[in-house]
C-alpha cells in the first residue's frame, strides 16, 4: 500500500515542525484532527491532538498497528461528512501547509474510500 509507504517516509523534522506548532493553519488541525478520529482519539482541539502526535508511537500507530476493517461506520460517516467534503481536505493543500500532514491526509483518504 503506497499511502502506508508514504506515511512512513516522513521525515521527522517534519513531524517535529508539526508538533511545534503552537497555532497550525487550519488545514493542519483539519487533517490532524481526522488522523485522530481514525485512530480513535477523542482529540478536537489543538492541545490534545498535539498530545496524540507527540507520541513515540505516532506514525507506527498508523503504518502498524492500524487496520482498515477497525473503522466503524459511525466515523466512516464523520470523515464523509466532516472531511472527505471538505475542498480544503486534500493531499495539495495538506501538503503545502505540511509535508508530515500530507502523506497522513493521503492515507486517510485511502482507508474510507
Amino acid at each position: 500500500n503506497n499511502t502506508i509507504t508514504a506515511v512512513k517516509s516522513i521525515k521527522k523534522q517534519h513531524l517535529v515542525e508539526v508538533r511545534s506548532m503552537a497555532n497550525p493553519p487550519a488545514v493542519v488541525k483539519l487533517a490532524l484532527e481526522s488522523i485522530c478520529l481514525l485512530l480513535g482519539e477523542n482529540a478536537s482541539d489543538w492541545k490534545s491532538i498535539r498530545a496524540v502526535i507527540m507520541r513515540e508511537n505516532f506514525i507506527n500507530s498508523i503504518v502498524s498497528n492500524f487496520s482498515t476493517e477497525d473503522i466503524t461506520d459511525d466515523v466512516r460517516e464523520k470523515m464523509k461528512s466532516r472531511y472527505l467534503s471538505n475542498p480544503d481536505y486534500n493531499f495539495e493543500k495538506v501538503n503545502r501547509a505540511s509535508m508530515a500532514c500530507g502523506p497522513m491526509v493521503k492515507w486517510a483518504i485511502a482507508q474510507v474510500e
